[in-house]
């Protein structure tokens, strides 16, 4: 994992924008390709699906407060639509970022 520390915490620092894998790739030296097997087989899933679910996780820590919006939110973590980061909050969670946001001021998280 310590080969792709660099790249973890490029990702880490630039959630709120366009990643391209060619860009990951470089900063480690590898072609595109032979970066998105490499860090696949190191770190489990490919690069595009660790974006993603970074950035749902980001967000995920965000919405507990009221301070913004969802679509706020969305935009905050590099998703290009509302519509888009509740899809994939749907998909990695079970459950709508408005209903989590909800359910977190009932006190039901």
């Amino acid at each position: 994992m310590q080969r792709f520390q660099p790249v973890l915490d490029f990702i880490e620092a630039s959630l709120d924008r366009k990643l391209a894998v060619s860009d990951l790739a470089s900063l480690v030296g590898l072609s595109a390709p032979r970066f998105a097997h490499a860090f696949k087989d190191e770190v489990g899933i490919a690069p595009y699906r660790y974006v993603l679910e970074r950035r749902v996780a980001r967000a995920r820590e965000l919405l507990p407060s009221k301070e913004h919006t969802i679509a706020t939110i969305a935009s905050e973590v590099g998703f290009s639509s509302q519509s888009r980061f509740s899809q994939c909050f749907l998909r990695c969670f079970g459950t709508t970022p408005s209903a989590y946001r909800y359910a977190l001021n009932r006190g039901v998280s």
